[in-house]
């Protein structure tokens, strides 16, 4: 089944991974093999950097927050899991490289992936089509199919750990896998959290029961729901009131929930852990046989809350063992197990919770949806320049039985979209969303809105605002040539100017017939930016005629002496074949004079979720 791609990503940070060697801000060695570029990410576990190897690999590096660090207990647990974790490698999983252990610091090293997480997509798109839905359930099943099989249990299944892995096979990735396990071992940890998020938390582990994968899908399950109906099933309220639910309500099917949707789903949120799928491939076979009949059906209408549930209510679904069986509620004592016991667990953490809450002592549990994945990221850049774009998205949060009156339009400009969205939708307005990619602005946040601050509308009227994004790039000597007519191309290092590229383009030229090299670029663009010109140790009186086409249609033409490179800036969005020509014009033209155009460092800049993942470098 292929999994769906995302079409936003976050990134606030875009540049280059570069070595010790190369030009650019300076890098902080972390262990032997590793450089630390820029913090990309933070969550209750720790913080994400963008990193290369000394070689330079790109890389992510979650560095513990130093009290975890500090216990002997979770670094002894880190060290025994960095073999489990390392041989964990699955197209759906984010791959760990490397655990480092650096005096009081810890990091675990994993693929550097360029996509939003999926907390960043529900937020931008309110609900998924539900095929789209079954498509990243059925990666992050994946995924987990392989972190069971090595005795792992994730623990913490939510959005902001599923990244859409923009060109890669299957798109959704599942991220800190294990990273939970490592933690419980803190003792901090033990007396003051529970591992996990509320709203995404099996009741059993609320009781003070083992995870064990039974916990993990039902927490697809709460994912699966949410992705379909854009809201979780038992959010509303504080954490201890979010518990509560899990523990004691059923989840109420959505007006026009699919049945293969809602049939796995309720399978998934069966209390019992017995009840539950015993394994990833059952629920992925359910989803395969649903996804004919999902394919055509549009996306729900988000809802702003869930539909009310009632503590003893028992809907009967078809199992994904094939039975049917009714959901059992919370206090069927036959299935059950040890219920009077389990229940004083679930009484027990509640009262801590209440503590916790009131001495600000929280630090694991994740009382907010927060992003804890870190494994967003961009392409490398080594440009300033700023490139414009604009799409447009529509993201409608309300339904018509809860929109509440129209009125002024309320001041969002300066505000993230989350925040923009939620006081719009609770004016009773519409959202569209107008992205621009704009580097010096903050990402995600709003820069203009239509109609403006304090104009009157009436309910359900929709207001545009214009957000800026970071934009995403990646060089043109990562991707592969799939046209190549020239007299010697290569790619490496190169002067132009008097000025070092160290991923140029030099293609040779000849004074026949010009030189040209094509690439695929999948519509995944929005511009391209480079300098072309002579090499350096070219023919002085050589003279080149320079141009761009995308898709046989020329954006860029010019000519170029030796010491005088053309600055290269051109639009090629929607174009799915960029063409570079170079052709000898120099008057008397001499065979044995040697004349290499060189494009330095040339960039593709898109939209964040739009731009696949540059190929990795090759390794000895």
């Amino acid at each position: 089944m292929r999994a769906f791609v995302g079409a936003v990503t976050l990134d606030e940070h875009t540049g280059t991974a570069m070595t010790e060697d190369s030009t650019g801000p300076s890098m902080e060695p972390f262990g032997s093999r590793y450089l630390l570029e820029v913090a990309i990410g933070s969550g209750a576990m720790g913080q994400v950097w963008r990193a290369a190897t000394r070689d330079g690999e790109p890389v992510a590096i979650k560095i513990l927050r130093p009290e975890l660090s500090s216990d002997p207990a979770v670094v002894t647990r880190f060290l025994q899991e960095s073999q489990i974790l390392k041989g964990l490698n699955e197209e759906h999983l984010v791959r760990v490289h490397d655990l480092v252990v650096e005096g009081s610091r810890l990091g675990i090293v994993m693929d550097l992936i360029e996509g939003p997480d999926l907390r960043t997509e529900i937020v931008r798109r309110g609900t998924f089509r539900p095929i789209e839905a079954a498509e990243i359930v059925d990666g992050v099943l994946a995924g987990l199919a392989a972190v069971h099989a090595a005795g792992v249990v994730h623990r913490d299944i939510k959005p902001e750990n599923v990244l859409l892995s923009a060109g890669q096979p299957g798109g959704a990735r599942l991220t800190d896998f294990g990273v939970a396990r490592i933690i419980e071992e803190s003792q901090k940890a033990r007396r003051t959290t529970v591992i996990g998020t509320p709203e995404y938390l099996a009741p059993e582990l609320a009781d003070g029961q083992s995870p064990t994968p039974a916990s993990d899908f039902y927490g697809v399950g709460i994912l699966l729901y949410e992705l379909v109906a854009g809201v979780t099933p038992f959010t509303g309220g504080s954490p201890l009131a979010v518990l509560r639910r899990h523990a004691d309500q059923q989840p109420v099917r959505p007006d026009g929930m699919p049945d293969g949707i809602w049939q796995t789903v309720a399978a998934l949120l069966a209390k019992n852990p017995a009840d539950r799928p015993s394994n990833a491939a059952q629920v992925r076979q359910q989803l395969l046989a649903a996804a004919p009949l999902l394919a055509a059906l549009p996306a729900l209408r988000p809802l702003t809350e869930p539909p009310a549930a009632t503590v003893t209510s028992q809907p009967t679904v078809m199992g994904l063992r094939g039975e049917t069986q009714a959901l059992p509620p919370v206090v069927d004592e036959e299935r059950r197990p040890e219920p009077r016991k389990k229940r004083t667990g679930m009484l027990v953490a509640i009262a801590a919770l209440v503590v916790l809450l009131l001495t600000g002592g929280i630090t694991a549990f994740a009382l907010t949806r927060g992003d804890d994945s870190g494994g967003v990221a961009a392409a490398a850049s080594t440009t300033d320049s700023t490139a414009s774009s604009e799409r447009t998205t529509s993201a409608p949060r309300t339904t018509a039985s809860s929109t509440p009156a129209g009125g002024e339009v309320p001041a969002v400009t300066g505000l993230s979209l989350a925040q923009a969205q939620r006081d719009l939708q609770n004016a009773g307005l519409r959202v569209t969303v107008t992205e621009v990619l704009d580097d010096a602005a903050t990402d995600n946040t709003v820069t203009a809105q239509d109609p403006a601050e304090g104009s009157r509308l009436e309910r359900g009227s929709t207001v545009t605002l214009t957000v800026a994004r970071r934009s995403v790039a990646v060089f043109l000597t990562s991707l592969t040539p799939v046209a190549n007519s020239n007299y010697g191309q290569d790619t490496g290092t190169s002067a132009l100017s008097g000025k070092t590229y160290v991923r140029a383009l030099m293609l040779g030229t000849d004074c026949d017939r010009p030189s040209v090299i094509q690439y695929d670029l999948g519509r995944h663009y929005r511009t391209f930016a480079t300098s072309v010109g002579l090499q350096d140790d070219s023919y002085s009186d050589g003279v080149l005629q320079l141009d761009v086409l995308i898709d046989g249609r020329s954006i860029f033409s010019g000519t170029a002496k030796l010491g005088e490179p053309l600055p290269v800036e051109v639009d090629v969005s929607g174009g799915l074949r960029l063409e570079l020509s170079a052709a000898r014009i120099d008057p008397g033209c001499r065979y044995d004079a040697r004349v290499t155009a060189v494009w330095g460092d040339p960039q593709l800049k898109g939209a964040p979720g739009e731009v696949p993942p540059a190929p990795a470098s090759p390794t000895n």
